[in-house]
């Protein structure tokens, strides 16, 4: 049986063009995935970068604060349980306006104090009242 020149010479035509076709579409393939991959490393580096610059921004005046409140603490042991030393907190703490309250705690005898932030315009304060 013999195959005529017209039919062979498509054939191997058609043969040749879906084999650089596959080789085509799988260069292209590889070469998106990679770059893909690259671009989704670099994003999430810079998410994470711009995610940690942000919270420390937002820590960072809080951790400012405690360290100074726990300093008064440790100098004026015997000021904490008094009205001065809760007004110095709640001055301390209206510079950082994501801080609503701060528990304060006498490690010795177990007692200890919520200094809380009471918003403008509200007409109670406690559980279940805000």
């Amino acid at each position: 049986m013999r195959i005529r020149l017209q039919v062979s010479v498509a054939l191997a035509f058609a043969v040749l063009t879906v084999i650089v076709l596959a080789v085509t579409v799988t260069w292209f393939f590889l070469g998106n995935r990679a770059l893909a991959i690259r671009t989704a490393q670099t994003e999430m580096a810079e998410a994470q970068a711009q995610s940690d610059k942000a919270l420390t921004a937002e820590v960072a005046p809080v951790i400012r604060v405690v360290a100074r409140v726990a300093r008064f603490a440790g100098d004026f042991p015997e000021e904490m349980g008094q009205r001065r030393a809760f007004d110095l907190i709640s001055a301390e703490f209206a510079e950082v306006p994501s801080v609503f309250g701060v528990f304060i705690a006498d490690d010795a005898t177990g007692q200890f104090a919520h200094v809380a932030r009471v918003l403008p315009g509200m007409a109670t304060f406690g559980v279940n009242k805000v």
